[in-house]
């Protein structure tokens, strides 16, 4: 078995990561994504037997880890048939793989979930940071400079998106719980509130959220202009309350998954780079 990557399904993110490892001097062979240009395998089975490494994307599964996430596929890749393939031999790479982390393990194979390294999370937040600011810049019919913001948590993607808007001159609040997050936002010249206690008696142009879970009621709706974004970058399906925004006539958004939507020859390269970084130190 050849020191050769199989990359797994996946989309576009994956795809520019087939472009990077053979630009690395990678050997590469893909199987179900139709976007990779390097070498396709025939079937998967054949694939596995000649690739010591497996690639696949984040998430692993978008079906509760019935199937492989492959939307530029014909067919679904079903992961009771990859798991009957993977050997001790094998070391799978994957976002978020679930349950199958636990399958993968008894079979004696090594599996590696790269959405719980640090970098890798600080990497993707910057991404989905910028992909908000995209977002912000094409909805707003003001400058960032004209303009004042409400970032409800201030986590890795919180702080990223507040220094973007503050260092572009727009007027930046966020939320926090812990002293440490209320010290640096006093540093970096942030308002602040804390979560428990969001009020939106300041007009703002924009309120983005990126605390997975509910923080606001209907009172937080009811105070806001009428012109007000808010943007919902928390996670799928979304925490925000989307029939109290449209019951008081406020536009909406859901972010999810902005890296993928946005950069994501980025973000291929950011998880190539956790996977080769891997590889380097297991092989010292």
């Amino acid at each position: 078995m050849e020191d050769k990557i199989l990359i797994v399904g996946g989309d576009a993110r994956l795809a520019y990561g087939a472009d990077e490892l053979e630009r690395r001097g990678k050997k590469v062979m893909a199987y179900g994504n139709g976007l990779c240009n390097c070498c396709c395998a025939d079937s998967l089975k054949a694939a596995l037997a000649d690739c010591k490494y497996i690639l696949c994307s984040i998430p692993f599964s978008r079906d509760n880890g019935e199937t492989v996430f492959a939307p530029h596929f014909g067919k679904k890749i079903f992961t009771d048939d990859l798991l009957s393939l993977i050997t001790p031999e094998h070391t799978l790479f994957a976002g978020m793989p679930g349950s199958f982390m636990t399958s993968c393990a008894m079979r004696g194979a090594t599996i590696i979930d790269y959405n719980l390294f640090e970098d890798f999370q600080i990497y993707n937040a910057h991404l989905s940071a910028e992909a908000i600011l995209s977002i912000i810049i094409n909805n707003l019919p003001v400058s960032i400079s004209d303009s004042s913001f409400l970032i409800l948590g201030y986590g890795r993607i919180g702080k990223e998106l507040a220094c973007m808007l503050k260092n572009l001159g727009g007027d930046v609040t966020a939320t926090a719980r812990k002293a440490s997050d209320f010290a640096l936002m006093s540093i970096r010249g942030i308002n602040s509130m804390y979560t428990k206690n969001i009020n939106t008696k300041n007009c703002y142009s924009a309120v983005i959220n990126t605390i997975p879970q509910k923080v606001t009621d209907d009172k937080f709706y009811e105070n806001l202009n009428s012109d007000c974004l808010i943007i919902d970058a928390s996670a799928s399906p979304g925490y925000m309350d989307t029939e109290a925004a449209e019951s008081f006539g406020l536009k909406l958004m859901g972010a999810f998954g902005l890296p993928g939507k946005y950069s994501p020859a980025s973000a291929g390269k950011i998880i190539v780079k956790m996977m080769l970084d891997y590889i380097s130190k297991t092989n010292l």
